[in-house]
């Protein structure tokens, strides 16, 4: 691990099927919030200490969905892929 003011990025966390790469990170130290970043082209990753979370909390938020949209998303696309694939 880094210092423990560094905020980790990781880009493409989506678009290549990394979150299990994020998911270490966010889980090895409990000072850090993680979020992934649906809102960007590539679907970035962010894990930052919690003393930011005042400074990083709104751009952060703006850029990510809640966990209800992201289900519903992937039950949508589901639904979509079986349909348009059966």
């Amino acid at each position: 691990m880094a210092n423990k003011d560094c905020v980790y990025i990781c880009r493409d966390v989506i678009n290549f099927s990394m979150i299990n790469s994020l998911v270490p990170i966010a889980k090895a130290k409990e000072y850090l919030i993680s979020s992934l970043l649906f809102c960007t082209p590539s679907g970035i990753g962010i894990s930052y200490p919690q003393k930011y979370y005042a400074d990083l909390a709104l751009t952060v938020n703006a850029f990510t969905q809640s966990d209800e949209s992201v289900k519903a998303l992937h039950a949508d696309c589901k639904e979509k892929i079986n349909r348009d694939f059966s």
